[in-house]
């Protein structure tokens, strides 16, 4: 058993590329609010489910040349960017974190891969993704050092109050059906009132 978990490296490097065409997945299906754990990969242009050689992570798309094997069209090169980004935050991880800890360190980097590609496509950073970073976080730095625990977690807190206009505006943008500014001691942004001439009150 010791003698298998000595290569977990290697179950690492491989799966890197599989979890990198997920997270591709997530990208696409969690902004649009379908799951990314139902439903086949298909064609996004003409609909057709993807086959077993179309979803071998960055071979596929190379094979297929970057279009799609039924309609010709042209497949995002960011399906395979993200395959091969994942791919690096392994080898990164295991060259820098020892054990275990370099599968937290894949997670954390994976988490932000796709947070990332969100975030450039539709400035959204989904509470669904970065929500629970916050308790493995935590848990992570209580199995290393449990003594820093409170140290870690009054950071989580000091954050937390930090985002807090964040959130306020947020939950005023939902209950109003329109964007809210929590009050911060600033004036308001309201555009200055219109000023009429003399002219055209006389006239």
């Amino acid at each position: 058993m010791a003698e298998l978990l000595g290569y977990h490296w290697l179950f690492l490097l491989f799966a890197a590329p599989c979890v990198g065409s997920f997270l591709g997945v997530v990208a696409v299906r969690l902004p649009e609010g379908r799951s990314a754990l139902r439903g086949r990969s298909a064609c996004p242009h003409c609909g057709t489910r993807l086959g077993l050689l179309d979803l071998v992570p960055i071979l596929g798309w190379g094979l297929a040349r970057g279009r799609c094997r039924h309609c010709g069209a042209g497949i995002a090169w960011s399906y395979p960017a993200i395959e091969l980004a994942a791919l690096a935050v392994a080898a990164w991880s295991l060259a820098v974190l020892p054990g275990w800890l370099a599968w937290a360190g894949c997670a954390l980097g994976w988490s932000l891969i796709v947070l990332a590609v969100i975030d450039a496509r539709h400035l959204l950073l989904p509470d669904a993704l970065t929500l629970p970073l916050v308790p493995a976080g935590l848990a992570v730095a209580w199995w290393v050092d449990p003594a820093k625990l409170p140290g870690h977690a009054l950071g989580a807190v000091a954050s937390y109050f930090w985002a807090l206009p964040f959130v306020l505006r947020r939950i005023g943008r939902k209950l109003r059906g329109k964007p809210g500014r929590p009050f911060d001691g600033r004036p308001s942004e309201r555009p200055a009132p219109k000023v009429i001439p003399s002219e055209k009150i006389k006239g």
